[in-house]
């Protein structure tokens, strides 16, 4: 899966140095020994995006109809993006996923019901910088993270960008049928909160999802699996 970077930096990140944190953090996904997926920084984008330009690069998400033809990898340097899409002090940390899906003749923008025997053709990825800048502004909603924690979302937008969902079940505090205020571990990497630097390694359960889609010839020949449905009792 080819992708395309942002010109600029990434809070206290260089462009280098957040070209180079993505192509380690694809590689998450990649070191998956039963999925086929990789992913291949192909160059950079036509400008440094920015609260002023980033519109085009938000494919269906800001009305396009029709794909860029890129996979855009978004740095957001001060969070500026964020703050327009979001409000200003926002917790969000980051976001992508598929933004156009084509069984070679048909091609739709996500959320468009999806042709037969489509695949994703375009994906996107924004990541918001402020959560890395090394200033902390309470009063103008400017919060830190850890960069390992930072990490964990970008895997986690990552898994996003290659077509995976959020996890349901589990990160939970104790086990369902408890009071225990205890979480429960591992957290999956797509577990829909941010909880520690843990989820920046896919679990069991994000490899399985991510196979599940990319499988290697032998991952279900060789990995026990539950096939059917699960009905109500009326049926």
């Amino acid at each position: 899966i080819p992708y395309r970077v942002d010109r600029g930096g990434l809070g206290v990140l260089s462009n280098l140095d957040a070209t180079a944190l993505v192509g380690a953090l694809f590689a998450r996904w990649a070191d998956v020994p039963t999925t086929t997926i990789r992913f291949a920084h192909t160059g950079t984008l036509a400008v440094d995006v920015d609260s002023t330009n980033f519109g085009p690069f938000l494919g269906p998400y800001g009305g396009a109809m029709t794909p860029r033809r890129e996979n855009a990898i978004v740095f957001d340097a001060d969070g500026s993006i964020f703050d327009a899409l979001f409000g200003i002090g926002t917790g969000v940390v980051g976001f992508a996923g598929p933004a156009f899906m084509s069984n070679g003749s048909v091609t739709v923008p996500i959320g468009d019901p999806v042709p037969p025997g489509a695949k994703i053709v375009e994906g996107l990825a924004f990541l918001n910088g402020k959560w890395i800048d090394g200033r902390t502004d309470a009063a103008n909603g400017n919060f830190e993270m850890t960069l390992p924690r930072f990490d964990a979302v970008v895997v986690h937008e990552l898994g996003h960008f290659a077509g995976l969902d959020h996890t349901q079940i589990h990160g939970l505090y104790g086990p369902p049928d408890s009071d225990s205020a205890v979480l429960t571990t591992p957290i999956e990497t797509m577990f829909p909160f941010n909880i520690d630097q843990t989820q920046a390694t896919p679990t069991r359960d994000d490899a399985v999802a991510l196979s599940t889609l990319y499988p290697t010839a032998d991952f279900l020949t060789s990995t026990g699996h539950i096939t059917g449905r699960v009905l109500d009792a009326d049926g």
